[in-house]
């Protein structure tokens, strides 16, 4: 219907503009832009697919940071077993040459009394240890494990409701990213 027929001189051209502004390209719409749909869609798929990485890759981090104390633990008793060898090593050496130190280890560890020796009662002399002592000891107490924040997120996240919880949580981020990014009613980006 021509514009002269209804009374209304831009009739025809009104609904037009209208008809752009609403249904027109993606580009003039407020909050549409190309540029903000792909900046929408990477922070929403972005989290969810990192929100996925930490599920999948923490546990594993914990099982490493587990079997890193498990090989310091065996690699500090080894480091211990070897020091007692070399402390037993330099005293059988030093027992076939030194017959006063085989006089001491005999009346420390085999009950020996030299003819005409007296029995002087010292008690226990506190923080002395004999050497053996002392490395197995220090055997028994393994250097502590890894403790960071990366481990105890790892636990966490290694039950089965905060997995299945997070799963859920990063489809649906990934979901709501690509379809809010998506672009509506057929319009097209440029």
């Amino acid at each position: 219907m021509p514009a002269a027929e209804t009374g209304y001189p831009c009739h025809g051209r009104q609904k037009m503009e209208v008809y752009h502004r609403t249904v027109g390209s993606a580009a003039e719409a407020p909050g549409m832009s190309p540029p903000g749909r792909a900046v929408r869609f990477a922070l929403l798929t972005g989290s969810g697919l990192a929100i996925l990485a930490a599920i999948v890759l923490l546990p594993e981090y914990v099982s490493l940071a587990q079997l890193e104390a498990r090989r310091d633990a065996l690699a500090h008793q080894l480091d211990c077993e070897k020091r007692l060898s070399l402390y037993y090593e330099r005293a059988i050496r030093a027992v076939r040459t030194d017959p006063e130190l085989t006089t001491r280890l005999m009346i420390r560890h085999g009950n020996y009394r030299p003819a005409g020796a007296r029995q002087a009662e010292l008690g226990a002399v506190p923080g002395r240890e004999s050497v053996p002592a002392r490395l197995w000891r220090e055997a028994r107490e393994p250097p502590p494990p890894r403790q960071d924040a990366l481990v105890r997120a790892g636990v966490w996240l290694d039950e089965p409701f905060t997995q299945a919880a997070l799963v859920a949580l990063s489809l649906g981020l990934i979901a709501s990213g690509v379809m809010l990014s998506c672009p509506r009613d057929g319009a097209e980006t440029g």
